[in-house]
């Protein structure tokens, strides 16, 4: 048996060791991108240094068998252990180290914008430019991820605006079913001073981090205020003609355009509300605040 034949009759039954090893290269084995292959696979660290230390090329190395190439091996799998083991002899191929390190960002950058878990990717990335390869690629890489940004923005956004326009009016018509057992009565419940103190405190609020959903519920109010005036200014003049005030078109009208009004305020409430607990207890910040109020723009 050849020296060489040594080596791959150990690896082949997992049995080779270094000394065994390196003792066959002292008789003349010759390393080959076939052994390359087979110690990689075995999980042979230390017998890969060896082989590399030997002459083999991590980045390519072809035989009669075929090509293999530890860089893509290591990138493929995600072992950074192997693709640093590649980096530590990118000084003796350096034009193919350039190349291959480049090709391989290059094709994560493309594939990033598939929406794809590339964690591992990612890293195997900052190895390769920690070792002063493929630096060229570092601006394509910030645009493909500010792109990339953008677009899970814009998707986040277009989801949100779609679940609004599902849920906002079930809320609207949960809160206008029970406005006026349950809201209005809760409210009532608070004297003036408390319930001006919680306007107080969401308006602040509001005109601070999230302006635009505080006009819009400012606004809200009025009308709603307004409708509720008008509505009980009917109600005293359909008495004062002593006609049945609770069946009439009129009051019926009045009374829906009020109760919509008063569904559309309060909705508009809460939800600000909701934001304000939010925000204290440190669940969003200003800028997704701003981002939130920004959509509140679109209605």
């Amino acid at each position: 048996m050849s020296p060489t034949e040594r080596i791959a009759h150990g690896l082949s039954a997992g049995t080779l060791t270094q000394a065994e090893a390196r003792k066959a290269f002292d008789d003349g084995a010759e390393v080959s991108a076939h052994l390359l292959k087979e110690a990689a696979h075995n999980g042979e660290f230390e017998i890969l240094h060896l082989f590399i230390k030997k002459g083999a090329n991590p980045w390519e190395m072809k035989d009669s068998t075929g090509t293999f190439s530890l860089f893509d091996y290591a990138t493929q799998g995600n072992d950074s252990y192997l693709l640093q083991l590649c980096l530590s002899f990118r000084g003796r191929y350096p034009e193919l180290a350039e190349k291959k390190s480049t090709a391989f960002v290059e094709s994560v950058i493309a594939a990033s914008t598939m929406n794809k878990n590339l964690e591992g990717e990612l890293r195997a990335i900052w190895q390769i430019w920690n070792a002063g390869l493929a630096l060229e690629t570092m601006p394509k890489m910030e645009a493909g991820r500010k792109r990339i940004t953008e677009e899970k923005t814009r998707i986040e956004k277009e989801r949100r605006r779609k679940t609004r326009e599902v849920s906002m009016p079930l809320e609207k018509q949960m809160i206008r079913n029970c406005l006026r057992e349950k809201v209005l009565t809760m409210e009532q419940k608070l004297s003036e001073v408390e319930r001006s103190r919680g306007r107080a405190l969401l308006e602040a609020f509001g005109e601070e981090q999230m302006p635009i959903l505080a006009d819009l519920c400012k606004n809200a109010r009025l009308s709603c205020l307004e409708a509720e005036a008008n509505l009980e200014d009917l109600v005293k003049a359909l008495r004062a003609e002593k006609n049945d005030w609770k069946v009439s078109d009129v009051f019926q009208a009045a009374e829906k355009r009020w109760l919509d009004l008063a569904s559309d305020y309060w909705w508009l409430r809460y939800k600000l509300t909701d934001f304000y607990s939010q925000f204290k207890i440190g669940a969003i910040t200003s800028d997704e605040l701003a981002e939130r109020d920004a959509e509140f723009a679109e209605k």
